[in-house]
């Protein structure tokens, strides 16, 4: 029987896990694919930056990484994902989405790069209300190979 080490990333509790360690009990795919299963955890929260455009902001954290998309382009892997950062700016809460990536070898240690795409950073500083038009969710990102040269990579997002 081969093994395969599938690449995807679950959310729960706010940690990022890949599949690549410990065997489950047949999950409902098994028969179908007829391959074992494993994750481990890549990394958390705790282990993503804040951005330095939050700087000052009050009450600032990563509250949950999310959407991860796996990609091998010029021999590395390369995860984007999505980052959601909570902060307090003046009348609430705010849940400030960015996309970031992350960098592996193997496609299964990955190392935090930078974040890519972030909304208005004064979404952390004024209230909603003083802002006209803001963007402050930048979520779910998925990309693709540029089909005619192989070259560049489309980053789409929500």
């Amino acid at each position: 029987m081969k093994k395969i080490i599938l690449i995807f990333l679950v959310l729960i509790n706010t940690l990022i896990f890949s599949v690549t360690t410990a065997f489950a009990q047949r999950p409902a795919f098994s028969n179908e694919l007829n391959i074992p299963w494993t994750y481990q955890k890549i990394f958390g929260p705790e282990n993503i930056p804040l951005p330095q455009n939050t700087i000052g902001a009050v009450d600032v954290k990563i509250a949950a990484i999310y959407s991860p998309h796996v990609i091998k382009f010029q021999g590395k892997y390369i995860m984007f994902f999505g980052v959601s950062i909570y902060c307090s700016p003046p009348n609430g809460i705010v849940a400030r989405d960015s996309i970031a990536i992350a960098q592996s070898n193997d496609g299964i240690t990955f190392q935090f790069q930078k974040y890519i795409i972030e909304p208005d950073p004064r979404i952390c500083f004024y209230p909603l209300s003083d802002l006209n038009t803001v963007t402050y969710q930048v979520n779910d990102p998925v990309v693709l190979l540029d089909p005619t040269n192989n070259q560049n990579l489309f980053i789409l997002y929500t």
